[in-house]
């Protein structure tokens, strides 16, 4: 059951990272590390843009390119990391990560990189954080009074006040809502290995989707919510696959030994993005919702990956 939390002090020993605490090895790109500084002006993207985290400057900032990955603008500038962009669903705004007070918490900013807003001020880390449809809430994994990762949901106008903790069974992180807003997927290893769960958006519910041995992680819902890619190394590396919105209907859509990884869709269901080392570095990816057409968007020698589409809402 989902409850108000007050939330708890710095977990001893330091940060751990959600990689850590889900999977039985280090996944490619499940980064909850973060930011700091003042932002970047810029113009709002168009349609169909790609909004992610890279290093190119040489520590991990938030980048905006074309649909194609050419036109790169850089929206954060700082000597750290800003990491996990989402977009809001209207297009304007960013929701992202980031440790510029210290800790790494949850900002958000305007498309441009403007008007830096900072939503969680607590003594532990909080992580990569997803936006409801009707942009009001947020979903973001923290850590508990245990020292457990857990997911959390919050109200963008009053996120001190609405901070209420959904999942208290094992370690659970890296949510995401459903198109409809009544669903939210997560992960979670309470079964000893890291799958793919759905819950109401109120934290009732939990129902394990995958109920494989292998690591099921990373899950992004399709626009029509009829199905959910995911990452899992089932077949011996990291691959996508989809299944439909109940856990059947599994398909593999990549075939690489390299490890794929973050899946998300094009508004429409048209494309696929996803990050993956197949060409020796992190570059995003983009293929069609059967795995054909595979192309490296990115083709760039520093590591680019967590993407997300602007919503096609923007004009």
């Amino acid at each position: 059951m989902a409850r108000p939390v007050s939330r708890p002090a710095r977990p001893p020993g330091g940060r751990v990272s959600l990689a850590a605490m889900l999977a039985p090895r280090s996944l490619v790109c499940i980064a909850a590390v973060v930011a700091t500084s003042a932002a970047c002006g810029g113009s709002d993207p168009p349609v169909g843009s790609i909004v992610l985290q890279s290093d190119r400057d040489g520590d991990h900032e938030i980048y905006v390119l074309d649909p194609d990955g050419g036109a790169p603008h850089q929206l954060t500038d700082n000597d750290d990391i800003d990491a996990n962009p989402d977009w809001s669903p209207d297009g304007s705004q960013l929701v992202f990560t980031s440790d510029r007070d210290g800790e790494l918490e949850i900002f958000m900013m305007n498309a441009d990189g403007s008007g830096v807003v900072q939503l969680t001020d607590n003594e532990v880390d909080n992580g990569a954080a997803d936006w409801s449809p009707d942009g009001k809430r947020i979903v973001f994994d923290g850590f508990d009074a245990d020292s457990i990762l857990q997911v959390y949901t919050m109200d963008v106008d009053a996120p001190s006040t609405t901070t209420t903790q959904l999942t208290t069974e094992g370690a659970n992180g890296k949510a995401v809502w459903s198109p409809d807003g009544e669903q939210i997927a997560f992960i979670s290893r309470r079964d000893g290995q890291a799958e793919i769960y759905v819950m109401a958006a109120d934290g009732t519910g939990q129902v394990n989707l995958t109920h494989d041995v292998s690591l099921d992680a990373l899950a992004a819902w399709s626009a029509d919510g009829a199905h959910i890619a995911f990452m899992s190394d089932r077949s011996g590396d990291r691959e996508i696959y989809t299944m439909a919105a109940d856990g059947s209907d599994v398909v593999r859509l990549t075939h690489d030994p390299g490890a794929d990884s973050n899946p998300t869709w094009a508004h429409g269901d048209t494309e696929i993005l996803f990050t993956s080392n197949r060409d020796g570095n992190l570059d995003v990816y983009s293929m069609t919702p059967d795995g054909s057409d595979v192309r490296n968007l990115t083709q760039h020698p520093a590591f680019d990956f967590v993407p997300d589409w602007t919503p096609v809402t923007i004009e």
